[in-house]
């Protein structure tokens, strides 16, 4: 489903992200004479409500990728059974949104603070689905693949029997 016109949201994250956006970008605006371009410049003091504060935001932020897998895992379930999945698009959304501004905030902190701000660990082999579930999936794709591969060989032949003289001498 497309909106005609943007989210609420989406007009609200982008405000922020250009915000943040010109935070970051302080520095090297203001001349070094002006009063104030040095606290900019250089990192302030981390007092322990700023580091829990970034351990939160951090744990926040795996949370917030680890539903994001989950809502794409369902949203391919849906698709796959042929069930409609724009409820999950919507999650999904909600989602993406949320861990953007979380992530906007780990990155102001770090940059403000000095802090180091490590990557999102990528997903392991496991995606939460039943291990079961992922042999058959196994079994299956070959059988998935040859059907494939046979449709292909059919589209091919069909559109070879097609003559496209007639068509292509207008």
């Amino acid at each position: 489903m497309i909106f005609p016109h943007p989210h609420p949201m989406m007009k609200r994250t982008s405000t922020l992200l250009a915000l943040a956006a010109l935070l970051l970008a302080a520095p090297a605006l203001l001349p070094a004479g002006v009063p104030g371009a040095a606290a900019f410049a250089s990192a302030q003091e981390i007092t322990p409500e700023v580091r829990a504060d970034f351990a939160r935001l951090t744990r926040e932020r795996s949370q917030a990728h680890a539903q994001l897998r989950k809502l794409d895992r369902q949203a391919a379930d849906r698709v796959r059974d042929g069930r409609d999945a724009t409820e999950v698009y919507a999650e999904q959304i909600n989602t993406q949104d949320k861990l953007d501004l979380i992530q906007l905030r780990l990155e102001l902190l770090a940059t403000r603070y000095g802090l180091p701000l490590q990557p999102v660990e990528a997903p392991e082999a496991s995606d939460g689905r039943d291990p079961v579930e992922k042999a058959t999936d196994r079994v299956f794709s070959r059988g998935e693949a040859r059907a494939r591969d046979q449709l292909r060989r059919d589209v091919e032949d069909f559109l070879r029997s097609i003559d496209f003289s007639d068509f292509l001498a207008e």
